[in-house]
């Protein structure tokens, strides 16, 4: 079973609710008429009590003042607190703020960083629906410019955090190197653990009390590292997710490193307790990775606190990071064919929603597209996300969505479907994506325009149906050739049914205006294809098969390859007979009658 999804056709839930049923069977099904439109819903950050933080400079002094009276040698007589950082909030207004903030290195955390964590989630909607925009926590350097940025913060807490060498002392509270050494930071800050009551942060096991002799304190630090990885229901197994930030935190220490191609890690910190784990959906290449419609940032797995030491993070199919590292090695994988195709990947830019639907996906590029002849009001956005993806967004909502999200590519993934079915449909709108490096966002308005006007594919009668026509019979046969590509001899669901690459040749053609594409089924099995979109039309021109489409016509058409293909699909051109002449135009006539024949065969004649 397979399935290939198109740029754009109905039903889309949008229930950001985490997924918690076990799946024991895939189905794998493409609904072309929307049968129900659900509005957002949203889970927050759930937090605990309010703590005590140890990090802060009026701890640290409490911390400073009990150490002197229980161990003076210890601790050097003119030292002093010192305000290393701040504990700030920012108020972001845009994703433009966040990338900001970003590329000043910082972390930026949706809930206070001063309480319990009870339900980590990496979105929620703004303040109200009259503020457009959320405050975001982190730490900062104290000699930070917050000028030079020009967004709106609140300095909450001045801080005390160091690296451990800066105040490495002998037992005499000297600087230098001894076999008596000990740190001063951890010492204090170990003292300010304990005496803010941190019971959740409770001194390391591997330590002894600071207020100890100097020569009996010993600390071991680990840096922590393990494996990503996410249920493939095709092999049955667990595989490595590829190129993912991961991220450890502990109270305003951070760790990170991307994961490699074996889904491992190691980040560049070291922690004597037990840090945070998350993952970032940010991969290394670049695309990112949204969880929703009001996502105020890329998608995060959060796992909670785990050992220091490191921690192996297995995503199975009923959790809610399921499908975001799902779909983000699908769109790793695509690269990696595309390059070894010679085919030109998306801007690796990319800004991808994975929503848990039931219903479609689209490719419409809106970080490009947005203000251009297409997508000029917020009217015309809501109402193509209706008719291209089942989303229903209010209106005085669709600024928010604009602001933080504005993806170029939605894929509807969900644990029910599996993940040859996430696979498919990440194939599918990543195949748009490389069309739309070609053809820039002009053509890509008119393709806009036509699902605005028509609603999904319509019956191929309409202003630009040639665009629509040529463009899904691209995303299609890239998706469906991949998909085949990645699983088949695996021992999944492909392999045990009918579907083969002659299924998709499978094609019955028909005339303009007609049904839109159509898949008749045995027992869930696709075992033809129909419709006035020539999905099979490219797989004909490569292949060597003969077969007979429709009756008077037989393939005879090959010779040429996906890249022979892509590079036909240019600017301007805009219908299937246009990349036919392109086509044949570029390769000398390669075949020519035989060409001209399976385009009439399909009717684009």
């Amino acid at each position: 079973m397979i399935v290939i999804f198109a740029f754009s056709s109905c039903e889309e839930k949008i229930e950001e609710v985490e997924q918690h049923a076990e799946n024991t069977e895939n189905h794998f099904h493409h609904k072309h008429q929307a049968s129900t439109v659900r509005t957002p819903k949203f889970n927050k950050v759930v937090l605990g009590k309010k703590l005590n933080n140890p990090y802060s400079v009026k701890n640290m002094n409490i911390a400073l003042q009990s150490l002197r009276q229980k161990n003076l040698r210890l601790i050097p007589i003119d030292f002093t607190i010192p305000v290393t950082h701040y504990y700030v909030k920012f108020f972001i207004e845009s994703s433009e703020d966040f990338e900001i903030l970003q590329r000043q290195g910082l972390e930026l955390f949706s809930y206070p960083l001063d309480y319990e964590v009870e339900n980590e989630i990496d979105y929620s909607l703004p303040t109200s629906q009259n503020s457009i925009g959320k405050w975001l926590y982190t730490s900062v350097p104290a000699n930070f410019d917050f000028n030079a940025i020009q967004i709106e913060y609140v300095i909450l807490e001045e801080l005390y955090l160091t690296d451990d060498e800066d105040t490495t002392l002998d037992c005499n509270g000297q600087s230098g190197r001894s076999v008596g050494n000990y740190s001063l930071y951890e010492t204090l800050e170990d003292a300010s653990i304990t005496i803010s009551g941190i019971f959740p942060d409770s001194p390391p096991r591997d330590i002894v009390p600071p207020i100890l002799p100097c020569e009996q304190i010993q600390r071991t630090k680990h840096r922590p590292r393990g494996f990503v990885r996410v249920w493939d229901s095709e092999r049955g197994a667990l595989v490595p997710v590829v190129g993912v930030r991961v991220r450890t935190r502990r109270w305003f220490k951070y760790g990170y490193d991307y994961t490699d191609e074996n889904g491992f890690y190691e980040v560049d910190n070291t922690y004597r307790r037990d840090p945070r784990y998350s993952v970032i959906f940010r991969n290394q290449s670049g695309f990112k990775i949204w969880s929703s419609v009001f996502a105020m940032q890329r998608a995060e797995h959060n796992v909670g606190r785990h050992d220091k030491r490191g921690y192996d993070i297995d995503i199975q199919q009923n959790s809610r990071g399921w499908r975001f590292a799902t779909v983000n090695n699908g769109a790793v994988k695509y690269a990696q064919y595309c390059q070894a195709m010679n085919i030109g990947t998306p801007d690796r830019k990319l800004r991808i929603l994975a929503t848990n639907g039931n219903g479609s996906s689209s490719a419409p590029m809106l970080s490009k597209t947005w203000g251009l002849i297409g997508f000029t009001t917020n009217s015309q956005l809501a109402t193509f996300l209706l008719k291209a993806n089942g989303i229903s967004i209010r209106l005085n909502l669709i600024s928010i969505f604009i602001r933080f999200v504005s993806p170029d590519v939605i894929i509807e993934a969900n644990s029910s479907q599996g993940t040859a079915e996430v696979y498919g449909s990440t194939f599918h709108e990543l195949a748009h994506a490389s069309h739309f490096e070609k053809v820039g966002s002009r053509y890509w308005t008119k393709y806009i325009n036509y699902i605005i006007t028509y609603g999904s594919y319509g019956d191929g009668s309409g202003m630009n149906t040639g665009i629509c026509a040529l463009g899904e019979a691209w995303a299609y046969h890239m998706g469906y050739q991949l998909t085949l590509a990645e699983f088949r001899g695996v021992g999944g669901t492909i392999d045990n049914s009918e579907i083969t690459l002659a299924g998709f040749e499978d094609f019955t053609p028909f005339d303009r205006p007609g049904v839109d594409i159509n898949r008749p089924r045995r027992g869930g099995i696709i075992v033809s294809w129909e419709g006035w979109i020539p999905g099979g039309i490219m797989a004909d021109l490569i292949d060597t098969n003969t077969d007979n489409y429709r009756v008077g016509f037989t393939d005879n058409a090959e010779g040429y390859t996906n890249e022979d293909i892509y590079n036909a699909l240019d600017w301007g051109i805009e219908s299937p007979q246009e990349f036919r002449d392109r086509l044949l135009r570029e390769s000398s006539n390669r075949d020519r009658n035989n060409v001209i024949n399976l385009f009439e065969g399909y009717f684009w004649n």
